[in-house]
């Protein structure tokens, strides 16, 4: 494995020749709400039109941005699996406009909601989006949603998914 340190936003340090490096799979939790990534500050970066083709996210949070950025690294046959905030997939404005063209593309084939408290960061839920570049005839235009927020085993501080949890959701 590589491991490289930078702004992976404004300048991707994963390169190939004159462009940054695509993937058959990206399997990703970024920094959820990240502030500070607004239209202004991300047009300072690399690549920006092939990383940020649906728009631009506020100043408020990044979630989009790193979401873009991702299925952007993805091969035209690639997977992106990214495990973000709720909030990604229902605040308005500017990540509405993006979603909605994201979905326009039929780029996402999963949307999985997680129950709270798994992360040590934070209690809020979190939801795993899968996008696909190349989905299966039989799931062109459709969108599963998965409500798994009741799938856990119950701790004082943290939740956690079982095995049995884990078999249940990807069933």
């Amino acid at each position: 494995f590589d491991l490289m340190l930078g702004d992976t936003l404004l300048f991707p340090k994963f390169k190939e020749k004159d462009s940054f490096k695509k993937f058959d799979y990206v399997i990703a939790n970024p920094p959820w709400n990240q502030d500070g990534y607004n239209e202004e500050n991300l047009k300072k970066g690399e690549y920006v039109k092939e990383r940020f083709p649906f728009g631009f996210p506020t100043k408020q949070s990044a979630d989009w941005a790193w979401i873009q950025h991702m299925i952007a690294s993805t091969k035209e046959d690639g997977k992106a699996i990214i495990v973000i905030d709720t909030g990604a997939v229902s605040r308005g404005g500017r990540e509405k406009l993006i979603r909605q063209k994201i979905i326009e593309k039929d780029l996402i084939e999963a949307v999985i909601l997680l129950p709270e408290k798994l992360f040590y960061n934070t209690g809020a839920p979190a939801v795993i989006i899968v996008f696909n570049k190349k989905k299966p005839e039989e799931r062109k235009n459709k969108i599963l949603l998965i409500n798994a927020s009741k799938e856990f085993i119950p701790g004082k501080k943290q939740n956690t998914l079982g095995e049995e949890n884990i078999q249940k959701i990807a069933k």
